[in-house]
Protein backbone atom coordinates (compact mmCIF):
# COMPACT_ATOMS: atom_id res chain seq x y z
CA UNK A 1 0.00 0.00 0.00
CA UNK A 2 1.31 3.24 -0.75
CA UNK A 3 1.33 6.32 2.02
CA UNK A 4 -2.65 6.75 1.33
CA UNK A 5 -3.68 3.42 1.23
CA UNK A 6 -3.94 2.56 -2.64
CA UNK A 7 -2.83 -0.85 -3.24
CA UNK A 8 -0.38 0.13 -6.08
CA UNK A 9 1.03 -3.10 -7.33
CA UNK A 10 -2.88 -4.14 -8.34
CA UNK A 11 -3.70 -0.55 -9.73
CA UNK A 12 -0.15 -0.43 -11.74
CA UNK A 13 -0.66 -4.39 -12.75
CA UNK A 14 -4.48 -3.11 -14.06
CA UNK A 15 -2.54 0.19 -15.83
CA UNK A 16 -0.48 -1.88 -17.81
CA UNK A 17 -2.76 -4.61 -19.21
CA UNK A 18 -5.53 -1.66 -20.02
CA UNK A 19 -2.87 0.05 -21.62
CA UNK A 20 -1.37 -2.90 -23.64
CA UNK A 21 -4.57 -4.33 -24.86
CA UNK A 22 -5.20 -0.42 -26.35
CA UNK A 23 -2.38 -0.15 -27.56
CA UNK A 24 -2.38 -3.55 -29.23
CA UNK A 25 -5.73 -3.62 -30.15
CA UNK A 26 -8.53 -1.83 -31.54
CA UNK A 27 -10.44 0.03 -28.80
CA UNK A 28 -13.31 -2.21 -29.92
CA UNK A 29 -11.60 -5.47 -29.24
CA UNK A 30 -10.43 -3.78 -25.73
CA UNK A 31 -14.66 -2.80 -25.31
CA UNK A 32 -15.14 -6.44 -25.77
CA UNK A 33 -13.05 -7.85 -23.90
CA UNK A 34 -13.65 -5.90 -20.66
CA UNK A 35 -17.88 -6.70 -21.27
CA UNK A 36 -16.50 -10.40 -21.28
CA UNK A 37 -14.61 -9.95 -17.88
CA UNK A 38 -17.46 -8.21 -16.51
CA UNK A 39 -19.86 -11.24 -17.74
CA UNK A 40 -18.18 -13.48 -16.33
CA UNK A 41 -17.88 -12.15 -13.36
CA UNK A 42 -21.57 -12.27 -13.17
CA UNK A 43 -21.72 -15.91 -13.86
CA UNK A 44 -19.23 -16.30 -11.28
CA UNK A 45 -21.69 -14.54 -8.96
CA UNK A 46 -25.01 -15.95 -10.22
CA UNK A 47 -23.15 -19.52 -9.34
CA UNK A 48 -22.33 -18.63 -5.69
CA UNK A 49 -26.01 -17.70 -5.24
CA UNK A 50 -27.35 -20.76 -6.74
CA UNK A 51 -25.23 -22.17 -4.48
CA UNK A 52 -26.58 -20.58 -1.42
CA UNK A 53 -29.76 -20.67 -2.80
CA UNK A 54 -29.79 -25.19 -2.87
CA UNK A 55 -28.61 -24.55 0.88
CA UNK A 56 -31.41 -22.33 1.97
CA UNK A 57 -29.32 -19.17 2.14
CA UNK A 58 -27.79 -19.95 5.79
CA UNK A 59 -25.53 -17.19 6.06
CA UNK A 60 -27.12 -13.48 7.61
CA UNK A 61 -27.77 -11.43 4.88
CA UNK A 62 -30.24 -10.26 1.51
CA UNK A 63 -32.07 -13.41 0.18
CA UNK A 64 -33.43 -13.95 -3.00
CA UNK A 65 -37.07 -14.78 -3.50
CA UNK A 66 -37.74 -17.95 -5.40
CA UNK A 67 -34.77 -20.63 -4.33
CA UNK A 68 -32.70 -20.94 -7.27
CA UNK A 69 -34.53 -19.35 -10.16
CA UNK A 70 -33.46 -16.15 -10.04
CA UNK A 71 -30.08 -17.17 -9.82
CA UNK A 72 -30.14 -19.67 -12.74
CA UNK A 73 -32.04 -17.04 -15.06
CA UNK A 74 -29.35 -14.35 -14.60
CA UNK A 75 -26.76 -16.56 -15.38
CA UNK A 76 -28.66 -17.77 -18.70
CA UNK A 77 -29.35 -14.30 -19.46
CA UNK A 78 -25.46 -13.08 -18.59
CA UNK A 79 -24.33 -16.10 -20.86
CA UNK A 80 -26.54 -15.09 -23.45
CA UNK A 81 -24.78 -11.96 -24.21
CA UNK A 82 -21.54 -13.37 -25.08
CA UNK A 83 -22.03 -14.48 -28.49
CA UNK A 84 -22.91 -10.93 -29.28
CA UNK A 85 -19.19 -10.36 -28.56
CA UNK A 86 -17.93 -12.38 -31.56
CA UNK A 87 -16.29 -16.02 -29.84
CA UNK A 88 -12.67 -14.38 -30.53
CA UNK A 89 -12.87 -11.74 -28.19
CA UNK A 90 -15.00 -14.24 -26.21
CA UNK A 91 -12.57 -16.66 -26.10
CA UNK A 92 -9.48 -13.95 -25.40
CA UNK A 93 -11.83 -12.61 -22.63
CA UNK A 94 -11.92 -15.83 -20.84
CA UNK A 95 -8.47 -16.90 -20.77
CA UNK A 96 -7.54 -13.50 -19.65
CA UNK A 97 -10.36 -13.93 -16.84
CA UNK A 98 -8.90 -17.23 -15.96
CA UNK A 99 -5.51 -15.82 -16.01
CA UNK A 100 -6.28 -13.64 -13.51
CA UNK A 101 -8.06 -16.14 -11.07
CA UNK A 102 -4.37 -18.05 -11.23
CA UNK A 103 -2.31 -15.10 -10.58
CA UNK A 104 -5.29 -14.24 -7.45
CA UNK A 105 -4.92 -17.69 -6.39
CA UNK A 106 -0.88 -17.36 -6.67
CA UNK A 107 -1.15 -13.63 -4.53
CA UNK A 108 -2.89 -16.23 -1.47
CA UNK A 109 -0.14 -18.26 -1.32
CA UNK A 110 1.31 -18.15 2.36
CA UNK A 111 4.43 -18.16 0.42
CA UNK A 112 4.34 -15.62 -2.33
CA UNK A 113 1.90 -13.03 0.02
CA UNK A 114 2.98 -9.35 1.43
CA UNK A 115 1.74 -9.18 4.78
CA UNK A 116 -2.01 -8.11 4.60
CA UNK A 117 -2.02 -6.95 8.17
CA UNK A 118 -1.19 -3.31 6.51
CA UNK A 119 -4.28 -3.88 4.22
CA UNK A 120 -6.94 -5.29 7.16
CA UNK A 121 -6.10 -2.42 9.46
CA UNK A 122 -7.05 0.31 6.62
CA UNK A 123 -10.28 -1.41 5.68
CA UNK A 124 -11.18 -1.66 9.70
CA UNK A 125 -10.46 1.76 10.08
CA UNK A 126 -12.02 2.86 7.08
CA UNK A 127 -8.76 4.76 6.00
CA UNK A 128 -8.80 3.66 2.27
CA UNK A 129 -9.25 5.83 -0.84
CA UNK A 130 -13.22 4.93 -0.98
CA UNK A 131 -13.72 5.59 2.66
CA UNK A 132 -12.02 9.33 2.42
CA UNK A 133 -14.15 10.10 -0.84
CA UNK A 134 -17.09 9.56 0.75
CA UNK A 135 -15.81 11.97 3.68
CA UNK A 136 -14.65 14.49 1.80
CA UNK A 137 -17.93 14.10 -0.35
CA UNK A 138 -20.21 14.58 2.76
CA UNK A 139 -18.35 17.26 4.09
CA UNK A 140 -19.19 19.45 0.88
CA UNK A 141 -22.54 18.28 0.75
CA UNK A 142 -22.97 19.69 4.89
CA UNK A 143 -21.63 22.76 3.95
CA UNK A 144 -23.21 23.46 1.04
CA UNK A 145 -26.71 23.31 2.93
Amino acid sequence: LTRHKHPAASVFLATAIVVALIGLSDLDTAVALSNVAAIMAMLIVNVAAYKLARKGWPAPGMRLRGGIALPVVAFLTAAAQLPSLGWADVLLGTAMVFAGLFIYALRHRPELTADPDPILRAIEELETPLARAMRRREKRATTTR
